[in-house]
């Protein structure tokens, strides 16, 4: 059985090296298949076919806090997506459904005080799910961004932290040296 497929191959093979137009036939039309599905395909992704444009990302910012504005802030750093400053969750869920963004970012009314008191705290991606490239880069980038706001509001926390419990030690001296005199007195 092995013989009789290596002899089908080799006659094959040998058929082939005698047509030298199939030979190249057999080799550029799939390089040129596979370039042009990739440019047709590109924008159905959420990619530029040249890469070139950066992400439209809605952000609608129900809260109004130092959350939003963080991010709004670290997402002008950022060259991979263009920031779009929207008035509301519908507006921004209106971009996604025309196929105008691919993701849109809601920061939850609420997001800054639960980050505040140290509870946890969710931010909200509208996403369409044809854009899974584009909907996968934003998700990693924005998970990003929101690690890299806790870890600023817990070293924040951490240094206020430090501050106030000098604050109370000095307060707890200070008590003790004022209950000393008082027992002496008395």
């Amino acid at each position: 059985m092995l013989r009789t497929l290596a002899a089908a191959l080799a006659k094959d093979f040998r058929l082939l090296a005698r047509d030298r137009v199939g030979l190249i036939f057999l080799t550029v039309a799939p390089i040129i298949v596979i370039t042009v599905a990739g440019f047709s395909l590109a924008s159905l992704y959420g990619a530029d076919p040249r890469g070139e444009t950066a992400y439209v990302l809605p952000v609608a910012d129900e809260d109004g806090g130092r959350v939003g504005r963080a991010l709004r802030a670290r997402l002008a750093d950022v060259d991979m997506v263009q920031p779009l400053v929207v008035g509301s969750r519908a507006e921004a869920m209106q971009l996604v459904r025309h196929k105008e963004a691919g993701v849109a970012l809601v920061i939850p009314a609420g997001a800054s005080r639960a980050l505040a008191a140290g509870e946890p705290t969710s931010l909200v991606l509208l996403t369409d799910p044809v854009k899974y490239l584009e909907v996968a880069n934003v998700r990693a980038l924005v998970q990003e961004l929101r690690h890299g706001i806790e870890r600023t509001a817990r070293d924040r926390a951490a240094r206020r932290l430090a501050r106030l419990r000098v604050r109370m030690l000095a307060a707890r001296a200070d008590f003790e040296r004022a209950a000393e005199s008082l027992a002496s007195e008395l």
